[in-house]
């Protein structure tokens, strides 16, 4: 046994200089946030990188709201918006989830049940609150110029109106983070509403004068807002010790105090001391006695609840998914076996069109098709249609191991189009029904599609 007397702070910082911490810091992040509503491949980079250059809190909730769409490593980042702004059948767009999902996310306050009224359990949380924080993003839209989620906004012109449904009476507000002060919506004459000018050539809107997603992003993650402060501390202890301080995370408020309030406090003024760095909290955090602690119980109490909400013992916590398929993959060298991960050169060798053509064009029953719909699935990685247009030997390896030897599947043919068109009119069909192929793509897919 390991007798060095430091050593679990040796084993800390290994740990933390360790390649696997981004990829658990970002699969902690991605579901922490996108709450398992999807994934995007320049999101998770984002997240990615962020954690490998150990880019802090402030910079990373920043970048979220208002991502610099010229810097390629922040293109992702404004994923969160569009995902939330995504319409689903005839349903209008959720910028009022949008706006809750930032207060619970980013502050620790859940502010939907005061939409229509101030919170009827809640006194600390006001209709003006949630009014305040929906006027940031009430004028938001997916934007369709770009081949990476990203934000465009309508001039904001008046300040937001809203109603009570228990009132009669009319207010206004202008953007205002809660506990904040209102930001005054000016005016100006339509030819000066833009600082940058849409484009009708390129398509892209443009950026108004009067911007309430940039005031957002540079005053919410700051040091004088104190519930942006607890709100991650809160939920990285929760990570690390299974239960919040307060708890539920997303509810902050004075009727639901924190179990150790003197705690809570002394742990935000030392993250904002260190200029919310992450890494620098998770390894304060690991050399604690609290997170150092047995969860076998070694001094009489009255319940095991108290003791663990006293942190007298440590509090048992199941792995996340994430770290369970990690954990199944590296006990049974399944990853080894069946590599997962591709370097760059790799990636630029497989298409994701003809890889989807491939499990639809399989020979057989109905179940057949469906399994090997499923094997491919599970032998390329979604990513990859944003890579190159080669397909060799790797892409002919990946194809190949779809091919399961006790189904019904006997060959791999290509399947035609039901009228024999020419290949121009093939490629017309390709390009109306994959829009963002590339032309190179197109005219592959239209030659083995319409062979015989």
């Amino acid at each position: 046994a390991d007798t060095t007397a430091n050593k679990r702070t040796i084993m800390t910082d290994r740990l933390l200089r360790d390649d696997r911490y981004a990829r658990r810091m970002s699969e902690l992040f991605n579901v922490m946030l996108m709450e398992r509503r999807g994934t995007d491949p320049a999101w998770n980079r984002f997240l990615v990188d962020s954690f490998k250059s150990n880019r802090h809190w402030d910079s990373m909730v920043e970048t979220i709201i208002e991502p610099d769409l010229t810097n390629e490593s922040e293109q992702g980042a404004g994923y969160f918006l569009t995902k939330r702004l995504e319409k689903y059948g005839q349903n209008p767009t959720d910028h009022p989830g949008l706006a809750s999902d930032i207060g619970r996310l980013f502050m620790g306050v859940d502010l939907a049940c005061a939409q229509c009224h101030d919170h009827l359990f809640v006194d600390d949380y006001s209709q003006s609150d949630f009014q305040g924080l929906f006027a940031f993003v009430s004028n938001t839209f997916i934007r369709s110029d770009t081949e990476f989620p990203a934000i465009g906004q309508k001039v904001m012109k008046i300040p937001l109106e809203f109603q009570s449904v228990f009132e009669e009476e009319m207010f206004t507000t202008g953007p205002r983070i809660p506990g904040g002060t209102e930001l005054e919506v000016p005016e100006y004459d339509k030819d000066n509403e833009f600082a940058i000018a849409p484009d009708p050539k390129s398509k892209a809107p443009g950026v108004p004068v009067f911007n309430p997603l940039h005031y957002l992003s540079t005053t919410l993650p700051t040091a004088k807002n104190a519930q942006f402060q607890t709100n991650l501390v809160n939920r990285l202890w929760a990570s690390m010790m299974g239960r919040g301080l307060v708890w539920p995370l997303d509810l902050h408020h004075s009727d639901n105090p924190a179990s150790h309030p003197e705690l809570l406090s002394l742990l935000a003024s030392e993250f904002v001391k260190h200029d919310f760095d992450i890494k620098w909290f998770i390894r304060e955090l690991a050399l604690t006695k609290t997170y150092q602690r047995s969860s076998i119980l070694q001094t009489p109490t009255s319940t095991v609840q108290k003791a663990e909400a006293e942190y007298r013992v440590f509090r048992e916590k199941a792995l996340s998914p994430e770290q369970l398929m990690w954990s199944i993959l590296k006990a049974t060298a399944a990853k080894t076996r069946y590599p997962i991960e591709l370097d760059d050169e790799q990636k630029k060798c497989v298409n994701f069109w003809l890889l989807n053509r491939y499990a639809s064009s399989v020979n057989g029953d109905r179940d057949a098709q469906e399994l090997a719909v499923i094997l491919t699935n599970q032998n390329y990685n979604k990513n990859w249609n944003e890579l190159g247009t080669k397909h060799p030997k790797l892409q002919w390896q990946i194809l190949c191991s779809t091919h399961n030897a006790d189904s019904d599947i006997r060959s791999h043919q290509w399947i035609g189009f039901k009228k024999k068109t020419g290949n121009n009119k093939s490629i017309k069909l390709i390009q109306q029904i994959y829009p963002n192929m590339k032309q190179d793509e197109v005219e592959l897919l239209a030659r083995l599609s319409t062979k015989k």
